[in-house]
């Protein structure tokens, strides 16, 4: 049986959650399933306020420039950061995510959406004053992409320019116990490993809409896809990530559930 390209998997998948409910997948809120405008506006005002939590933490002034807002969906993040730039660039995996987010940001002629397809973003390099990623690099499908997309992050921006992600951390003993738990759930998990491979196999070959799954496959057995299953980065691993990408941290913070909170700027 051919190798699936994990990207092909990913993008596939995020097709389905925006077609389904694209609000409910990117705030994984139950008031978020089928919301009406005014859930809709608090959809769009958490963006606001997630963005001044950042200005805060890392100590964001406004610049003239452009801005990056990594695993963007709707754009829910990229629209409030015209309080942060004077251009922003939203990215994501999902074709129909952006699509989507291009039809809700009409009114916003600083917006602009790009879908990532190749080996490296569609931004030149040393382009950008700022990066901006919130809950998405934990749903990245390894641990390897989630150090591609820091060194993107350092690619991208311009020397002073800064990045500001969060990502669940963990110290090297939490990631040996769970490499080792994760390794003994694949040998007891045969079984369901060939069921998620057979529901891999069928949202590549179903690109064009979430008709073909019942709301138990989206729901439920989708979530324990690699591209949505929750991942941490072992804190050394982050550490180095960011130095090979001539990021320098000046703050961190880790809260609830090891969810660390980093802002960096390019040396």
């Amino acid at each position: 049986m051919p190798k699936l390209s994990r990207r092909a998997v990913d993008a596939a998948a995020w097709d389905v959650f925006a077609r389904h409910q694209p609000y409910y997948h990117i705030l994984s809120n139950p008031s978020m399933l089928s919301p009406g405008p005014d859930r809709q506006e608090e959809f769009w005002a958490s963006g606001v306020s997630d963005i001044q939590s950042l200005q805060t933490f890392a100590g964001l002034q406004f610049e003239q420039g452009t801005g990056v807002d990594l695993g963007c969906g709707l754009g829910r993040l990229t629209r409030a950061m015209r309080q942060l730039t004077t251009r922003q660039v939203g990215l994501d995996i999902s074709g129909e995510m952006l699509r989507q987010a291009r039809e809700s940001n009409q009114a916003f002629s600083s917006l602009e959406f790009r879908q990532i397809r190749d080996d490296h973003w569609a931004i030149e390099t040393g382009s950008c004053v700022l990066v901006i990623s919130l809950y998405v690099l934990q749903h990245m499908s390894s641990l390897d992409l989630m150090d591609y997309s820091i060194r993107e992050m350092g690619r991208i921006l311009l020397s002073g320019g800064r990045a500001v992600f969060n990502v669940p951390t963990i110290g090297w003993p939490g990631h040996l116990i769970g490499w080792a738990r994760s390794s003994w759930t694949k040998l007891k998990g045969y079984h369901d490993k060939r069921r998620l491979r057979a529901l891999e196999e069928r949202l590549v070959q179903d690109a064009h809409g979430s008709a073909a799954f019942t709301e138990q496959e989206i729901m439920h057995d989708m979530f324990q896809l690699d591209c949505r299953r929750m991942k941490s980065l072992p804190l050394a691993r982050l550490r180095a990530a960011t130095r090979a990408s001539e990021l320098d941290i000046y703050r961190m913070r880790r809260g609830e559930f090891g969810l660390t909170l980093v802002a960096a700027e390019k040396h």
